[in-house]
C-alpha cells in the first residue's frame, strides 16, 4: 500500500514556506500587483533561503529536496501571491530544469549552479509577437558567427525578464527542418551585447 502522507521533513518545509509566504509575501502582494513589479528584496530573501534551488540536487548547488517539496513551496506561495509563485515556477520549471536536463556538465557548472544556489534568476524566452508559443510560427533565428551565435528576433511575455540574469532563449538554427526540430535553446547572460 502506498503511503501518501508527507514526511516530517516535508511538513517542516511546508511550514517554513507557509510562514515565509504569510509574513514576507502576503503583506506586499497587493502593492506588487498594483505596481506590476516584483519586490527584489523579497526575492533575495527567497534566494537566500534556497527557494530557487528546490528541487535540484546538492551536487549542482540546489537543496536536494524532492518535487513534492517543490509543489508544497509553490502551493504555499501561490496561496498569497500568484505572481511570486509564477516567478519561482518560470525560474525553476522552465529555465533551470531544462538546463539540468539537457546541458553538458560544463554548461551546468556555468549556468545551472548559479540558478539553483541562489545567486542568479532565470527566465524563458519562447513566445513571439506573431506566433505566440507555437514553435511552428517562430521567426527568431540564431546564426553561427565564428565561435558565437547571433540571435535575431523578438520575444514577448517573458516572465522574469525585467530582473533575470540568465535568459533561456529559443531560436531557429536550421530552417530546412520543421521548427520543432530546427530550433535550439541558448543560454544568454543579461549583459550579452
Amino acid at each position: 500500500m502506498v503511503n501518501f502522507q508527507l514526511t516530517d521533513e516535508q511538513k517542516d518545509m511546508q511550514e517554513l514556506f507557509r510562514k515565509f509566504a504569510q509574513e514576507q509575501i502576503a503583506p506586499i502582494a497587493e502593492e506588487m500587483d498594483e505596481k506590476e513589479e516584483m519586490n527584489m528584496d523579497m526575492v533575495k530573501k527567497m534566494m537566500e533561503l534556497g527557494f530557487f534551488g528546490v528541487p535540484f540536487s546538492e551536487e549542482v548547488g540546489g537543496t536536494g529536496m524532492d518535487y513534492l517539496t517543490y509543489c508544497l513551496l509553490m502551493e504555499e506561495v501561490a496561496k498569497v501571491c500568484g505572481s511570486t509563485s509564477i516567478t519561482i515556477s518560470v525560474h525553476t520549471s522552465l529555465c533551470a530544469s531544462i538546463i539540468e536536463q539537457y546541458a553538458t556538465p560544463e554548461q551546468k557548472e556555468k549556468w545551472l549552479r548559479p540558478l539553483v544556489d541562489g545567486s542568479k534568476i532565470g527566465c524563458f524566452g519562447l513566445t513571439e509577437p506573431n506566433a505566440g508559443s507555437d514553435v511552428a510560427g517562430a521567426v527568431t533565428t540564431a546564426e553561427k558567427d565564428g565561435d558565437y551565435y547571433v540571435i535575431n528576433g523578438s520575444k514577448i511575455f517573458t516572465t522574469n525578464s525585467g530582473f533575470a540574469d540568465t535568459f533561456l532563449v529559443f531560436a531557429l538554427t536550421d530552417k530546412s527542418l520543421p521548427a520543432h526540430k530546427g530550433m535550439s535553446a541558448f543560454m544568454v547572460d543579461r549583459n550579452t551585447p
